[in-house]
């Protein structure tokens, strides 16, 4: 039985930087993962890019009412019911 592991991303106005991060989310040979990203209320493009990715399953999650970055990965791990998870702040 694998073990689905959920990456989860907290971002706000990471358009300039998500690329890399969506480009080695894409290329991983296994993608028994689960993308989720909590963003702060993003002004710029970042949650467009996201939601292009291709392959991955991915939860995106527009959060106005953030409170910061802890607020927004607890938010973010309410949503890992099984595995693991690993943080990736952008």
């Amino acid at each position: 039985m694998k073990t689905r592991l959920h990456i989860i991303s907290a971002s706000f106005n990471a358009g300039n930087c998500i690329g890399k991060l969506i480009q080695s989310l894409e290329s991983q040979t296994d993608k028994d993962f689960v993308w989720i990203v909590v963003d702060g209320g993003s002004n710029d493009d970042t949650l467009e890019k996201a939601e292009k990715i291709q392959g991955v399953t991915k939860r995106l999650l527009l959060n106005k009412n953030d409170f910061g970055i802890y607020h927004a990965i607890n938010t973010g791990l309410e949503l890992c019911n099984e595995g693991y998870y690993v943080v990736v702040v952008s």
